[in-house]
């Protein structure tokens, strides 16, 4: 673990007893050395295991849950009021994942909405959470703010929704720098020119 900075976690990992066992264990460890944790809950993590293990999210960093995972964890029906409420147990960063609408981002109990981008047609929405929270780490991993890691997030989605399948629409820096050339974060597009490297985020 040391020279991880972040360990992100599916909440599909606490289904069966053994993987469970494995991801507290990791969520443990990465606590103990000073990794942040960030965690997708599932609808299975939201609707069973967070009633019963509610404590868990007090070692977790960045939670990413969409709409109806952050409504059951807690319980409120509002997204702001649900954002705030799963920022109150513990963890720094929440984003509620809105789909075509975007994201919420809760950070020092304060609220933003990032838009997401237009889609001409929606293919697939396989993957388009993944997408997102890949890109948002990746992001958080290149020293963006969590406002700005949400908006490469929403890109990334926005390019995995226009294609069948969850792997092959994700878009290179180049495309990725183009999506932003016609948004309003324009002023993004030289960072990411500077920051991200590899071929794909």
């Amino acid at each position: 673990f040391n020279n991880i900075k972040i360990l992100h976690l599916s909440g599909y990992s606490f289904q069966d007893q053994n993987s469970r066992n494995n991801a507290v264990d990791l969520i443990e460890v990465a606590h103990q050395y000073g990794v942040s944790i960030s965690l997708d809950p599932s609808y299975w993590y939201a609707k069973k295991y967070h009633h019963d293990h509610p404590q868990l999210l007090a070692k977790i960093d960045i939670l990413l849950p969409n709409l109806e995972e952050a409504r059951l964890m807690s319980g409120k029906e509002d997204p702001e009021e649900a954002c705030l409420a799963l920022h109150e147990l513990s963890p720094k960063v929440v984003i509620v994942k809105l789909g075509d609408g975007g994201c919420l981002l809760s950070e020092n109990q304060q609220i933003e909405h990032i838009p997401a981008f237009p889609v001409e047609k929606v293919v697939d929405t396989t993957g388009a959470g993944d997408a997102f929270c890949g890109g948002f780490l990746a992001g958080v991993l290149k020293g963006f703010s969590a406002a700005e890691a949400a908006v490469i997030g929403n890109a990334v989605a926005s390019k995995i929704v226009a294609s069948v399948g969850g792997h092959g629409g994700a878009p290179g820096i180049a495309e990725l720098i183009e999506i932003l050339r016609e948004s309003p974060w324009e002023d993004l597009k030289e960072k990411i020119e500077k920051s991200l490297n590899s071929n794909h985020i």
